[in-house]
């Protein structure tokens, strides 16, 4: 399945489901320097977009990354230890931790990524970090 349809049925279709069955609008975690499509609607559009079944609010929309971990620190709110990096015994980096989530088996833009002896790729990382998962990966591609 392509990307943009796995978008449209895991992310967009339950968002606007949300809306038409509760009546109330969506917020949105993301932020503008994640791309230039985002970046470029947030400044034709805001982070209150009232567009009928498309109204949602994007309030993390100008805030940066580093902004996000600094309020989390701050304030001590918690968050998932897949952000985290896991350390080996001796203090080095066994695993790193995820910049983005998204899918677990979403190869969009994986080929981009930088893998070596000491750079691992997300299927790597998903493969110590939930091998169980990373077996289901290799099912489900195998069909």
């Amino acid at each position: 399945m392509e990307c943009k349809k796995c978008c449209d049925i895991l992310k967009k279709e339950p968002m606007h489901r949300y809306f038409k069955e509760s009546g109330n609008y969506p917020y949105v975690g993301t932020q503008i320097e994640e791309s230039r499509y985002r970046h470029n609607s947030w400044i034709e559009r805001g982070c209150n977009i009232y567009d009928g079944a498309n109204s949602m609010s994007k309030p993390l929309s100008i805030f940066t990354k580093k902004d996000i971990w600094d309020y989390i620190h701050i304030f001590k709110v918690p968050y998932s230890t897949i952000y985290d990096d896991v350390l080996n015994d001796d203090g080095s980096i066994k695993i790193e931790g995820e910049k983005r989530t998204g899918c677990a088996f979403c190869a969009f833009g994986a080929h981009l990524e930088k893998s070596d002896l000491f750079t691992k790729n997300r299927f790597q990382r998903l493969s110590l970090r939930k091998p169980k998962q990373y077996k289901k990966r290799k099912l489900v591609k195998s069909h």
